[in-house]
């Protein structure tokens, strides 16, 4: 899967803005620009007109150029419903940072299932749902509601936990010694998980090492066959959650990951010298 537009996209549009400086439109739109994006910056709002941040505010994608990635700012049932307007604006990458997907339950699995047909349906590169985003740091992209500014460096980080990417986002703002290449965050990785994300970032000139934050792998084999790979040329760092019974179903609900067998995975990190 090729996903240097993704995460290097020229153009941006974020769906769903706000002038409310606490919702999560109006956190996303700002980390870009603080971050220092130079690239084409778009704003989607249909029920607001003027400006926001001193850029003007669009109706719709229609009426803008096609761009390399949309994030979508809006709840989840509304989101599912928008792809087809992303589809008719010819966009391929997504970002959604709703929740209320099969972390929720009966109902939510069905949202996720329909998401899910969309996103083949469109041939669509979808980061999340309940997610936070991703940071680029050397094109200037904070595609998340975090606060603070990242420092650039050369780890690559991929976290299926929202709560401990902020954590180390925050710890990296707050001592800048170390800093990112990419930060990325998974969510319920309905479309792209975490073999995709290390892909893209072993081939990335400018990532040095590489860490996981994993509560469970979606397609074991080639999970396996790519972590030979990589380790072989990178470092690769990996905490693993979800070890006793009690993390098993924390990790469930929080993203509605199915946990393996955990000497599975401590046997294969130390047959391919995973850290």
């Amino acid at each position: 899967m090729v996903l240097q537009s993704f995460f290097n996209p020229l153009s941006i549009a974020i769906v769903g803005v706000s002038h409310e400086k606490h919702k999560v439109g109006y956190l996303v739109a700002k980390n870009i620009i603080d971050q220092g994006y130079k690239g084409k910056l778009f704003f989607i709002n249909n029920t607001y007109k003027g400006k926001i941040l001193e850029k003007k505010v669009y109706q719709s994608l229609s009426e803008i150029e096609k761009v390399d990635l949309v994030i979508l700012a809006i709840p989840g049932a509304i989101a599912v419903s928008y792809l087809d307007e992303v589809k008719t604006a010819g966009v391929k990458n997504i970002v959604l940072f709703a929740a209320g997907f099969k972390e929720k339950g009966e109902g939510g699995e069905l949202l996720e299932k329909q998401l899910l047909e969309k996103a083949k349906e469109f041939n669509l590169n979808l980061l999340g749902p309940n997610c936070l985003g991703f940071i680029n740091t050397y094109l200037g992209i904070n595609a998340t509601f975090l606060k603070g500014s990242s420092p650039a460096g050369n780890i690559a980080f991929i976290s299926q936990s929202g709560a401990l990417g902020s954590a180390l986002v925050d710890y990296f703002c707050a001592h800048r010694n170390l800093g990112f290449s990419y930060f990325i965050s998974l969510g319920n990785k309905t479309v792209l998980d975490e073999c995709d994300m290390l892909e893209f970032v072993a081939q990335d000139e400018k990532t040095k090492v590489i860490a996981l934050y994993l509560e469970d792998v979606k397609n074991g084999e080639k999970f396996k066959q790519i972590i030979i790979n990589i380790a072989k040329i990178k470092p690769v760092i990996i905490l693993k959650s979800g070890r006793t019974k009690e993390g098993s179903q924390a990790a469930t609900s929080h993203t509605g990951g199915m946990i393996g067998n955990d000497q599975v995975y401590e046997a294969i990190f130390k047959q391919y010298g995973v850290i």
